[in-house]
C-alpha cells in the first residue's frame, strides 16, 4: 500500500544579494533561503503566523552566509 502523495509549490522567504555598477551591470547575484511561509499539514498548506517569520536570527545569519559564500570564496556564480 502506498501513501498518498501530492506536489505543488510553497512560498518561501529568501535573501538576494546583488552587486552592480552605477549603470546597472550586474556583477554578482546569489540567494540564501530563510524559511517557508507555509507548512504542510495533511494535504493542506497552513500559513506560518506572521510573528514566527524572521523570528530566528540564526536562520537570517545563515541566509546571509549562503548568499555571500560564493563571493567570499571567489567561486563563480551564474548571473540572471
Amino acid at each position: 500500500m502506498s501513501a498518498p502523495s501530492a506536489q505543488g509549490t510553497i512560498p518561501a522567504l529568501s535573501l538576494e544579494v546583488a552587486l552592480m555598477d552605477s549603470v546597472g551591470e550586474v556583477y554578482y547575484v546569489h540567494n540564501g533561503g530563510i524559511q517557508l511561509v507555509n507548512h504542510v499539514k495533511g494535504m493542506k498548506f497552513i500559513p506560518v503566523p506572521a510573528h514566527d517569520l524572521f523570528a530566528d536570527p540564526a536562520r537570517d545569519e545563515n541566509a546571509v552566509e549562503i548568499a555571500l559564500r560564493p563571493l567570499v570564496q571567489g567561486t563563480p556564480t551564474a548571473l540572471h
